[in-house]
C-alpha cells in the first residue's frame, strides 16, 4: 500500500511537471503566432494541445493505457495529423530562413501535438466507453421516468432557442436567399418547364410550396417549418430515451444553435442541399429509435419508408443512401428476431417499408417526371465533375513539371479540347470550370455527352493514377479537401458563398438590420482561424463522427452504427462526385456530430 501511494504520488507529482513544461511551451508557440497567425492548421492544432494541459491541471489524471483503446487511439491520432494538414505549417516554416523555426516545429512542436492529441482521444474514448457500463440491450431504454415535457403549441422548451435562431436567419434573408440552383427552378416555375438537373424532388417541393400561394417566402417559410420540426423531433427522442432528458434537450439545443450555426444560416438558402439534410437526419434519428425498440408497427415501418423516400427524392446520390440504410436495419430487426415466424412477419414488413421509396421514386421521377411531364433528363457530364478536374490537373501538373504525356493519352485529352485550355480551366479546388458547360469549358463538356468519350475520361484517370499515382492522389485530394481536412487551404480558399444572380423572376430580398447583424456575423467568422475552420470545413465534424464510430466499435455496440450509415455512405459519394468546395454540402456533418455525442454521452446503457 505504501509502495502503491509513493507511485501515485510520484506519478501525481510528474504530471504536473509535465503541464507546467507543456504551459511554457504553448506560451512560446503564442509567441510565435505573429508569424503564422493566418495559418488556420497551427492556429487550430493550440486546441488539443491546451486540452491536454486542462487535463493534466484541472482533472489530475493519471493516464493508463486500456489495451482496447490504444490502437484506436494511435490510428485517430495520426489520422488527426492527416486531416489537419500540418504539412501546410511545415510548408510554411521551411520557407524561412531560420534554422530554430525548423527545430522547434519538427523536433519539439510535431512531437508535443501528437502526445496531446493521443491523451485527448483516449480520455475521449474512456468518457464514451466507461470500463462499468451496464450491458447493452434494449431493456435498459425502457425508461418510464422521464418527466413530463413541455409541449405549448407542439414545441418542447428546449426548441424555442432553435427556433428563435431560425426565425433570425428567415427575416435577416427574407424573402429568401436565391442562388443559381434556385434560379434554375424559377425559371422553370414560371416557364412550366421540368427538369431534373437539381433533381425533380426539389421542383415538386416549390410546386407544393407555391401551390395555393405563389410566392417565394412560402418555399422558404416551410423549409424553416420543417428544419424547426425535425431539431424539435430530435428533442422529443431525447426526453424518451436518454438518462437526463431535460439537461441533455438543452445541451442539445444550445450546442446545435452554436456549432450548428452555418445549417440555420443556409434556412433561407433556396436549395435543394437544406432539405435533403433535413430529410436525411430526420431519417437517421429515426432508424436509431427503430432499432432500439424490441417491436415496431407496421405504421413505423411505413414512417421509415416515408423518411427514406423524402431523403432519396432531394439528392442524385440520396436514393442510395436511404435503401442501404434501409437494408441494414432491416438486415439487424431479421438478425435480433429468434423465431422464424417473427422473422417472416419482419421481413413482410420490411419490404413494404423499403417499396416505398424504391416505387415513390420510380414513379415520382421515372413516370411521372419523364414519362408524364416530359421532364429533362440530368446530363450525363455533370457526374464527372472529379474525373474531368483529375485530368486537368495532371495536365497542369505536366505543364509544371514538364513530365511527358503518353501520345495516346494526349490523343484522348485533345478529342476534347486542347492541352492548353485543360491547363488553362483547371482550379485545384473547384471541379465546376472542368464540368460544367456555363464556366470555363464552355461547350466542350457537351462532348461528355458521348459514352466513348466519358470511357476515355475513366481510361485517362486509370492511366494517370497508375503512371503518376503521387501527383494524382495529391489532386484528388486537393479537390475534395472541404469535405476531409479540418484547417483551410494554404492558398485560404475555403467555401464559395451564396451568389444573386439577375435573373428578372427573381425577387430580391430586403436587407434590414438583420441581414447587417447576419453579415457582420458572418465576416467576424470569417476572420477567425479557429471558427473558420468549424463552420465552412466538414473535417472537424467528420473526424469527431469518426471518434464516436470507434467508441461503438470498441464498446462492442455495433448497431448505432446503422443510423451513422447514411452519412458514411454520403460522405463516400461526396468524396467521388463533388463539384465544388461550397459549405452547404458539409453542413450535413454537424447536426450528426452533436445528437450521436450526446447520445453516445447520456443513452441509459452507458
Amino acid at each position: 500500500m505504501g509502495m502503491n501511494k509513493a507511485m501515485r504520488t510520484k506519478g501525481k507529482s510528474a504530471a504536473e511537471s509535465f503541464a507546467i513544461l507543456l504551459c511554457l511551451t504553448e506560451c512560446i508557440l503564442i509567441g510565435i503566432i505573429r508569424t503564422v497567425y493566418k495559418l488556420d492548421a497551427f492556429t487550430v492544432s493550440l486546441v488539443p494541445i491546451g486540452m491536454f494541459m486542462g487535463l493534466l491541471l484541472f482533472e489530475r489524471l493519471h493516464f493508463h493505457f486500456s489495451r482496447r483503446l490504444i490502437i484506436p487511439t494511435v490510428i485517430l491520432s495520426m489520422l488527426f495529423l492527416v486531416m489537419l494538414s500540418m504539412e501546410q505549417a511545415l510548408r510554411r516554416l521551411l520557407q524561412m530562413d531560420n534554422e530554430w523555426n525548423h527545430l522547434l516545429f519538427k523536433v519539439l512542436y510535431l512531437p508535443v501535438l501528437f502526445v496531446s492529441v493521443f491523451f485527448d482521444i483516449q480520455f475521449l474514448l474512456e468518457e464514451l466507453c466507461p470500463a462499468g457500463k451496464a450491458e447493452s440491450g434494449v431493456s435498459a431504454f425502457e425508461n418510464k421516468e422521464i418527466p413530463p415535457a413541455d409541449k405549448r403549441f407542439g414545441l418542447y422548451l428546449q426548441t424555442w432557442p432553435i427556433l428563435l435562431e431560425t426565425v433570425f436567419f428567415v427575416f435577416a434573408y427574407f424573402p429568401g436567399e436565391m442562388n443559381y440552383d434556385f434560379d434554375l427552378r424559377l425559371l422553370s416555375w414560371s416557364e412550366v418547364f421540368w427538369s431534373d438537373y437539381h433533381t425533380l424532388g426539389f421542383q415538386y417541393f416549390i410546386k407544393l410550396c407555391t401551390a395555393f400561394i405563389p410566392k417565394i417566402f412560402m418555399v422558404t417559410l416551410v423549409q424553416a417549418v420543417f428544419f424547426v420540426w425535425v431539431h424539435n423531433y430530435a428533442i422529443g427522442f431525447i426526453h424518451r430515451y436518454f438518462r437526463t432528458p431535460a439537461r441533455s434537450a438543452w445541451k442539445y439545443s444550445l450546442l446545435m444553435c452554436v456549432f450548428g450555426l452555418m445549417t440555420f444560416r443556409y434556412v433561407p438558402g433556396l436549395c435543394k442541399d437544406i432539405n435533403y439534410l433535413i430529410a436525411q437526419y430526420a431519417y437517421s434519428i429515426y432508424a436509431l429509435k427503430f432499432i432500439l425498440q424490441p417491436e415496431n408497427s407496421r405504421r413505423e415501418y411505413l414512417r421509415l419508408g416515408i423518411f427514406g423516400l423524402l431523403a432519396a427524392m432531394f439528392r442524385h446520390g440520396g436514393f442510395p443512401v436511404a435503401v442501404v440504410s434501409m437494408l441494414a436495419v432491416f438486415f439487424y430487426k431479421a438478425w435480433e428476431k429468434k423465431g422464424r415466424e417473427e422473422r417472416k412477419g419482419m421481413l413482410k414488413n420490411a419490404l413494404l417499408s423499403l417499396m416505398i421509396p424504391v416505387l415513390g421514386t420510380v414513379f415520382l421521377t421515372c413516370i411521372l417526371g419523364f414519362g408524364i411531364l416530359k421532364a429533362e433528363k440530368n446530363p450525363p457530364y455533370v457526374s464527372y465533375s472529379i474525373p474531368m478536374n483529375l485530368v486537368g490537373a495532371m495536365a497542369y501538373r505536366s505543364d509544371a513539371k514538364g513530365f511527358e504525356i503518353a501520345p495516346y493519352a494526349r490523343e484522348m485529352m485533345e478529342e476534347i479540347m486542347p492541352l492548353e485550355k485543360w491547363v488553362r480551366c483547371y482550379s485545384p479546388y473547384d471541379c465546376d470550370p472542368l464540368s460544367r458547360q456555363y464556366s470555363s469549358i464552355g461547350d466542350d463538356v457537351l462532348k461528355l455527352e458521348d459514352g466513348r468519350v466519358r470511357a476515355n475520361v475513366i481510361r485517362l484517370d486509370w492511366y494517370y493514377l497508375t503512371h503518376h499515382t503521387i501527383d494524382c492522389l495529391l489532386s484528388y485530394f486537393d479537390v475534395t479537401q472541404s469535405i476531409w481536412e479540418i484547417a483551410r487551404p494554404f492558398d485560404g480558399l475555403e467555401h464559395i458563398p451564396l451568389s444573386f444572380p439577375d435573373f428578372p423572376e427573381v425577387h430580391y430580398m430586403n436587407k434590414g438590420e438583420f441581414y447587417n447583424m447576419s453579415e457582420q456575423l458572418m465576416e467576424f467568422i470569417n476572420r477567425i482561424p479557429l471558427l473558420r475552420t468549424i463552420y465552412f470545413r466538414g473535417g472537424g465534424a467528420l473526424f469527431a463522427l469518426l471518434v464516436l464510430g470507434a467508441s461503438f466499435i470498441v464498446n462492442r455496440e455495433k448497431r448505432y452504427l446503422i443510423p451513422l450509415l447514411p452519412v458514411v455512405i454520403y460522405t463516400a459519394l461526396l468524396m467521388l462526385s463533388i463539384p465544388g468546395p461550397a459549405v452547404r454540402y458539409i453542413m450535413i456533418f454537424m447536426p450528426y456530430a452533436v445528437f450521436f455525442y450526446l447520445f453516445a454521452l447520456y443513452c441509459p446503457d452507458r
